[in-house]
């Protein structure tokens, strides 16, 4: 058995938690942020405790990016309803 064969057995996979909050503030531009933002917003809370706990899991960055984005959507959203 060669020794490149067994150097990484263990693959590192992206959190889909991480993925869906990307994916949902890129939707709350589009789409429907009243729909959007809390889906985004609770995929982003369970994805931070997911990364935190498996450390073969990666997309921080992913996650960081879309909990970024989704702060124009909540602050539209918030204005919209007349919250703001």
């Amino acid at each position: 058995m060669n020794s490149s064969e067994n150097v990484d057995d263990v693959r590192q996979q992206t959190d889909p938690f991480a993925i869906a909050t990307l994916a949902c503030a890129l939707g709350s531009f589009v789409f429907l942020p009243i729909i959007f933002v809390p889906i985004g917003w609770l995929s982003a809370i369970i994805s931070y405790y997911r990364l935190k706990e498996n450390k073969n899991l990666k997309g921080k960055g992913i996650r960081l990016a879309g909990s970024i984005l989704l702060i124009p959507s909540m602050i539209y959203l918030f204005y919209t309803l007349g919250m703001l």
